[in-house]
């Protein structure tokens, strides 16, 4: 085994089974003896060698992580295809560079309601339909896609949209006064091809009726 975790019993590579089965049982034995039953589905959990294949760490540096208590070894059974990691741990511990920096990202579901959009879903339809841009990381422990607002996902968002409240803390006017423009000027409300994404506009058309009132952001 070129990973040393078992010493050849006979030195001729032309020996298919030159390792000792009472070492290799003894191997399987003693890992099995730490591991902890899991269920086969959980999805948290990947195979030993799926790790090595993914982190691109060999398996004895696996193993001696598990050893440190590092890493935390769970069984799906009784054989070495058997045995799993946790993917978080092993992200956590070998890909640091693949997990969310979640402190610099916001889910997208707080930022639409933090900028009044906050039912029916209608932030997450927005970016579905390809209106405003967002980032998408796929959850290292469940599997699953979560969406983010990044800073340039966000100055993006306030490039093309503006809703009133917003544009009433940027001008210093009252709510009042900004709805009662909007509506002289006959400012329509984003929702292309009928959609509903809540009392959204298009910051260009807010800006051209406007003007000079609103100062244009670069």
């Amino acid at each position: 085994m070129a990973e040393r975790l078992l010493i050849p019993r006979l030195q001729d590579e032309s020996v298919r089974l030159h390792w000792s089965l009472t070492e290799v049982m003894a191997l399987l034995s003693n890992l099995s003896v730490r591991a902890t039953p899991i269920g086969a589905s959980d999805p948290g959990w990947e195979p030993l060698l799926h790790s090595c294949t993914r982190s691109q760490r060999s398996l004895s540096i696996l193993l001696d992580a598990v050893d440190s208590v590092t890493l935390s070894l769970a069984s799906v059974g009784n054989g070495f295809s058997d045995l799993r990691l946790r993917r978080e741990d092993v992200d956590l511990l070998f890909c640091k560079s693949e997990v969310p920096e979640t402190e610099a990202l916001i889910p997208a579901t707080a930022f639409g309601i933090s900028i009044g959009i906050q039912d029916n879903g209608r932030f997450r339809k927005l970016i579905d339909a390809g209106h405003t841009p967002a980032t998408r990381r796929r959850n290292p422990r469940t599997g699953l896609e979560n969406i983010y607002m990044t800073s340039a996902d966000v100055a993006a968002f306030h490039r093309r949209f503006v809703k009133v409240p917003s544009l009433a803390a940027e001008t210093g006017r009252t709510i009042f006064e900004i709805r009662a423009d909007l509506k002289r000027a006959e400012v329509p409300v984003f929702a292309p091809e009928g959609q509903d994404f809540g009392r959204l506009f298009l910051r260009e058309a807010v800006e051209a009726a406007l003007s000079p009132k609103v100062d244009r952001r670069t």
